[in-house]
């Protein structure tokens, strides 16, 4: 979508800002059946008219009707950007008959005369009559459709509509944009579970909904130019289903964005920017991801959201890190208690299939490996490490709320009991 914000005194009932998507063109007068109504006696009745579309069909009106344009070249480097961006089609309308002269509009230093069109992109000024000053801004939506979630058919139907649509698309979630700052970043499921793209997505800060809000989403923007963006449908009308193998009763999501003014514009409030942010989720946190499988899913959202990540090749670094962390946080003995655990946390990380077995076989019927880095662990000082399923991970970004929810812990030979677990 483009924004269209005043960088002069705003006219007398004019909206703060205008938001314009792909759709049948926008007029722009002081008539009141204008899409964007600015009532100044050297605006004309019918201004004139904008139009949204991508940046190659503008080029062939541009030429078709002999006019000029401001041309964007496409983006470069590794990231996710827009080889045929959407723009802007303003076209100075003709004056009505019997009247002396049409209306002025300048772009940059250019004026652009009644029957003219130019090309507008991201950052284009304007001025319509002599005063009302404004600047053309493109935010655009991002929406992720990873075909692996979806129907290949079906995934590669989203992507053209929601494209056609004026959405910025992609497969997998990235925040490697080369792109102005975006209205909204989307990721589309039928159902929120822990698989790698929404596990991602998360992190990434993402608003995961179903391929349905983003319909609504432009279809409500398309009504009316002037209709703030926080009276949009926030995603909550179309909460998505949530599947995971372990509590999924009690499991909830938090959005990104705030349930008031999910997609606002100005400005952006602070929680959806700090407060409703993973990225330092994990901070201080050092996971220890004992299985291929778990690092694999969850690596990249773990280093995302800040915590860092012990890979399962590297046990000499994870003894490492567990020998500096006891020093740090070993109590001293007046405060000792024999169930104090330290380091507070370090976490070992197991997929689902070996936490399972963990639980039904015990430590050493399952993972004698395990069992024998605990032992070196216990003699770097460690009291005791938890361990943990990667599914609270999954949890712990859902909620935006550390709640990894160990297993009792593993403790030292000089202490274990029967009841744990792992023995």
């Amino acid at each position: 979508m483009f924004a269209i914000e005043f960088t002069s005194t705003r006219p007398q009932g004019a909206a703060p800002y205008y938001s314009l998507v792909v759709r049948e063109e926008y007029s722009l007068g002081s008539d009141p059946s204008c899409d964007i109504i600015l009532s100044s006696p050297d605006i004309l009745p019918q201004h004139v008219g904008l139009l949204v579309m991508r940046q190659s069909e503008a080029n062939a009106e541009a030429e078709a009707a002999g006019g000029e344009g401001v041309y964007l070249d496409p983006p470069e480097g590794d990231g996710l950007g827009e080889q045929d961006p959407l723009v802007v089609f303003l076209t100075v309308l003709e004056p009505e008959e019997g009247t002396a002269a049409g209306g002025v509009v300048y772009v940059g230093d250019t004026e652009v005369p009644p029957g003219g069109s130019i090309i507008l992109t991201d950052g284009t000024e304007a001025q319509f009559g002599a005063s009302a000053a404004v600047v053309f801004h493109f935010r655009p939506l991002v929406v992720c459709v990873d075909s692996d979630l979806f129907h290949p058919d079906q995934a590669q139907d989203y992507l053209n509509l929601f494209y056609r649509l004026g959405a910025t698309v992609c497969e997998v979630p990235t925040l490697n944009l080369q792109l102005p700052t975006p209205i909204g970043l989307l990721h589309c499921v039928e159902e929120l579970s822990d698989d790698l793209s929404t596990v991602i997505a998360l992190a990434c800060g993402y608003t995961i909904v179903q391929p349905t809000y983003v319909l609504e989403w432009f279809a409500a923007l398309a009504q009316k130019a002037s209709s703030p963006l926080s009276v949009l449908p926030p995603p909550r009308r179309f909460e998505v289903p949530i599947r995971t193998v372990v509590n999924a009763a009690t499991v909830t999501y938090t959005r990104p964005e705030t349930d008031s003014a999910p997609f606002s514009l100005y400005p952006i409030p602070s929680t959806a920017v700090k407060s409703r942010s993973r990225e330092s989720l994990f901070e201080n946190q050092v996971f220890y991801f004992f299985t291929e499988a778990a690092a694999a899913r969850y690596r990249l959202a773990v280093q995302q959201s800040g915590g860092t990540c012990v890979f399962p090749t590297e046990k000499e670094e994870a003894l490492h890190n567990v020998r500096l962390l006891s020093v740090e946080q070993t109590p001293a003995p007046a405060d000792r208690q024999p169930t104090d655990p330290f380091p507070v946390n370090f976490y070992i990380v197991v997929d689902s299939v070996a936490e399972a077995t963990l639980l039904n076989e015990g430590l050493r019927g399952s993972s004698q490996e395990l069992a024998d880095f605990l032992e070196e662990a216990e003699k770097a000082g460690a009291l005791y490490l938890p361990i943990i399923g990667d599914h609270t991970l999954f949890s712990s970004l859902l909620s935006n709320r550390l709640s990894l929810r160990p297993h009792p812990p593993s403790a030292p030979r000089s202490s274990r009991q029967r009841s744990n677990p792992w023995t």
